[in-house]
């Protein structure tokens, strides 16, 4: 029998946050059972911070100055870097269609949000230069608990 995968967010290159995976027997409270069909995985509520991922790299700074808040999402991380966070962890990345079910929820909406566009739940539709990014955990949880899946950082 398989055991449920377990996720969390990392932001990449260029602001791109990656979702990242690892199966566990019981998972920390930090993290989500997500069910779709056969599949079950676990995933990490929030995106993860420039704090927890300077725990895992002290060398690590983000590419922006808006970025430099501990309690910021982690960006410009390489995609090795990324997988090397996951290792550590003892986490993998999880597929497109698992991010794609966490992301829209326990219903399935279009948004992490609900079924319309909405920039007042979600960090979109604004320019980065002007707005900028907002802490982790900002916004409203979707239906699985999970934090900041529209926005604020792109995502994969």
């Amino acid at each position: 029998m398989m055991r449920p995968a377990l996720s969390a967010f990392l932001g990449l290159v260029g602001g791109l946050m990656l979702p990242l995976a690892y199966a566990l027997a019981q998972p920390p409270e930090d993290m989500a059972l997500i069910g779709h069909g056969e599949s079950r995985y676990y995933i990490d509520r929030n995106e993860v911070s420039v704090s927890q991922f300077q725990a895992f790299s002290p060398d690590y700074k983000p590419a922006y100055e808006y970025f430099m808040d501990a309690t910021m999402p982690a960006t410009a991380v390489t995609f090795t870097r990324a997988l090397a966070y996951c290792r550590a962890k003892g986490k993998r990345l999880p597929t497109a269609e698992e991010w794609q079910i966490a992301c829209k929820g326990s219903r399935g909406n279009e948004y992490s949000y609900g079924g319309g566009y909405d920039p007042t739940k979600a960090r979109s539709g604004r320019r980065i230069w002007t707005d900028g990014p907002k802490a982790v955990g900002t916004y409203e949880p979707n239906g699985f608990g999970l934090y900041d899946m529209s926005g604020n950082v792109w995502e994969w």
